[in-house]
């Protein structure tokens, strides 16, 4: 069998596995009482860890689970001490575990798609643990070791790598009649989710896929304007599909087994300007990153009078920073450590990513004008939103770049835009 082939039997092996179990674990849950309903997902929840995950990985989260509760919910420590023995308990082992081949061999530098799910799931569980820190912190009072368990081990959390959400949307739907509700709430969300991935599917076999695979670059002046220019917008789109269909999996499925959640793509392709597609893109990451990142860095300046501009820009280059070395680590998980130009080049890509999204946001920000909006109306409306659209797909081109140096993708916007 063939790469894409391995790749697909893996993928679909795997998803009809999650997707059995966390139908019947729906089922049985709605009719059982409230203490068991609990207790049955997290017993389903950690079959389908210890199924899906290599032994060592899925042993080695459960023993970092045990210690993290330890340090963060524990008499072990003093109250004060908690939340930074956490921070630097994921710091100090999660952070070698990505950057380095401690589970992951890549023979000739190489990791095998079976590889690849195990360190998926590792970027999953990294997330969880910082959203159960910042609950914490929230809070104010630490979680149980079964709540623990229950948030980073359970069914929803582990096909959606960006749709993790905060533990406090882990509220159970009382009553069977909100029950009935949920499933079937979730069960709609399950099949939107369907219909964007058969759009993809239908649409994969169409030549614009070449920019995700470098073939573009060598092409170039084989191609006409038109084509690049609709290379560049249905990437975007198509991007869209893929993450709006599989991250929303993991949402209709939380819905479906009780949990009231926010959707993680709220219509991102009618935002009307790039702060607004950035607050509707991958929503739960999103709230996470400027939990952390942006609103104490906005505050913080705020209070030693810093001007509007410099604060706003601040912290926006403070948030994307924090996202930029989130996805240095998590793109360490998947390549080897040992080559250093694939390394240096995705430094570079990211950096230059990243910077972007600091400007178009900040930016976006600082020019906001509601009265402008309403005057100019429905025209101005769908101008930003084309506008939008059109600077995220340039964006993608950067994000999806796939046997392509910076220098293809210079070539490639210079031929767009006639300076080549």
């Amino acid at each position: 069998m063939n790469r894409l082939g391995t790749t697909i039997g893996l993928s679909l092996e795997l998803l009809s596995a999650w997707f059995a179990v966390t139908a019947l674990t729906a089922l049985v849950s709605a009719v059982l009482p409230e203490r068991f309903r609990r207790i049955v997902l997290l017993a389903s929840s950690g079959t389908f860890l210890f199924y899906a995950l290599d032994p060592e990985i899925a042993g080695f989260c459960v023993a970092f689970a045990t210690v993290f509760h330890a340090l963060t919910s524990t008499d072990l420590l003093p109250a004060k001490a908690r939340v930074p023995a956490g921070a630097a308990l994921i710091a100090g082992v999660l952070v070698p575990v990505g950057l380095s081949e401690l589970f992951l061999e890549r023979p000739g530098g190489e990791l095998p798609m079976v590889l690849k799910i195990d360190a998926f799931f590792l970027v999953i569980f990294a997330k969880k643990l910082v959203s159960v820190l910042m609950e914490i912190v929230a809070r104010k009072r630490p979680p149980s070791r079964f709540e623990i368990f229950l948030y980073l081990f359970s069914l929803p959390f582990l096909l959606g790598k960006a749709a993790v959400f905060s533990p406090s949307h882990m509220a159970d739907r009382e009553g069977r009649e909100s029950r009935a509700r949920a499933l079937a709430s979730g069960l709609v969300t399950l099949l939107k989710a369907a219909a964007h991935l058969t759009v993809l599917a239908l649409l994969a076999w169409m030549p614009v896929r070449v920019l995700v695979t470098g073939e573009l670059a060598g092409t170039l002046e084989s191609l006409s304007w038109w084509a690049i220019y609709g290379a560049v917008l249905a990437n975007y789109l198509l991007l869209y599909l893929f993450r709006y269909g599989t991250e929303q999996l993991s949402v209709g499925a939380a819905r479906m087994l009780g949990y009231a959640v926010d959707d993680n793509y709220q219509r991102p392709l009618l935002a009307r300007d790039y702060a607004d597609f950035w607050r509707r893109w991958n929503v739960h990451f999103r709230e996470l990153v400027v939990r952390i990142f942006y609103f104490p860095t906005l505050l913080a300046l705020h209070r030693r009078g810093w001007s509007k501009a410099a604060t706003v820009t601040m912290a926006c280059t403070v948030t994307f920073a924090g996202h930029g070395l989130f996805m240095l680590w998590a793109r360490g998980i998947l390549i080897s450590t040992l080559d250093l130009g694939t390394w240096t080049q995705m430094i570079i890509a990211l950096g230059i990513y990243e910077v972007f999204e600091t400007v178009l946001v900040s930016v976006t920000l600082l020019t906001q004008n509601l009265e402008r909006r309403r005057r100019w109306g429905r025209p101005y409306l769908w101008f930003g939103i084309a506008l939008t659209y059109h600077l995220r797909a340039a964006m993608v081109v950067l994000i999806l770049r796939n046997e392509m140096t910076l220098g293809d993708v210079g070539a490639l916007f210079g031929r767009l835009f006639g300076v080549s």
